[in-house]
């Protein structure tokens, strides 16, 4: 039994929980967590995943989609192509496809996270530290150390991200030396993979209302169309993918209209606090020394 995989059915004990948490926190977005759903997948609806076609146009469900339509369309056309519909398991997934398909919460932030990876990493973490016929004294030692290692780890990415700019960002285009400025360094490497994605794309101006300004984009080979609007007077910017909305960074499509457009620095307020270098402030030089003496001790 210990070696199953954990069995992941939206039983009755699930449901008590959702309705607990609509009570106690109701602005949370309640989420299923994506991994352990296609791991449920291989569980239930086996058969169908053999399927090449099946399984490409599932993932692409699970995956794949921006927009509410294009997901529906698919879910729709996998039920019907592949008789799905009498399978229960896959019934119940349907029925709850607001709470695992990332389309239907865009506009709330997660960070994009889509699956369960912080409380995984927490607890592969205590696998590695722990065995099964450990003392308390021993955990608790080997708690400690982790503890101090983690913290001098982000201490030390504090420093680097404190003290230096990036040099792709000091040769490159102004918006990306701004963001070499103001952000940590995976921030600054997430924004710049987007803003080079940002190449790509055309973009039409397709309407004006005295100061809002909407944009078209568009790829070769590619149906889907993004929509942004520019606001010229106060520079709010808003696109229809919403990656601002659930990822607090801008997007390869509003990064567009921007360079176009001939800004030079991300606008402020589309530089959330707790992805800028002075994030964690209050944490000052001095610890940063302490811990580090700390870790050269014999």
């Amino acid at each position: 039994m210990g070696n199953q995989p954990p069995k992941i059915i939206y039983t009755d004990q699930c449901q008590a929980m959702a309705n607990d948490i609509r009570d106690v926190f109701p602005d949370t977005c309640h989420r299923l967590c994506l991994w352990y759903i296609s791991l449920n997948a291989t569980r239930h609806i086996a058969s169908y995943l053999r399927i090449p076609d099946f399984k490409k146009m599932f993932n692409k469900c699970l995956y794949g989609y921006e927009t509410v339509a294009e997901f529906q369309s698919t879910l729709d056309e996998l039920l019907v192509t592949f008789n799905v519909t009498e399978n229960e398991w896959f019934k119940r997934l349907y029925t709850l496809r607001k709470k695992w398909c990332a389309t239907f919460s865009l506009h709330t932030f997660s960070a994009r996270i889509q699956v369960s990876q912080r409380s995984e990493s927490t607890n592969n973490v205590f696998h590695h530290i722990s065995a099964a016929k450990m003392r308390l004294i021993e955990f608790v030692h080997h708690y400690d150390k982790q503890v101090e290692l983690t913290r001098l780890s982000e201490l030390e990415e504090t420093f680097h991200c404190t003290n230096d700019v990036p040099s792709t960002a000091k040769r490159s285009t102004k918006l990306l030396y701004h963001a070499g400025k103001v952000y940590t360094r995976k921030i600054y490497n997430l924004f710049g993979t987007e803003l080079t994605a940002s190449m790509t794309f055309k973009m039409d101006e397709v309407d004006t209302n005295e100061t809002v300004h909407t944009f078209e984009l568009s790829q070769e080979g590619c149906n889907r169309i993004s929509v942004v609007k520019l606001n010229s007077s106060d520079d709010t910017i808003t696109c229809s993918c919403k990656m601002f909305e659930s990822m607090g960074l801008l997007c390869r499509h509003a990064l567009r209209v921007l360079n176009v457009r001939n800004f030079t620095k991300i606008p402020p307020q589309y530089i959330l606090k707790r992805w800028k270098k002075d994030a964690k402030s209050r944490i000052g030089a001095q610890e940063h020394e302490t811990l580090l003496q700390q870790k050269n001790k014999p």
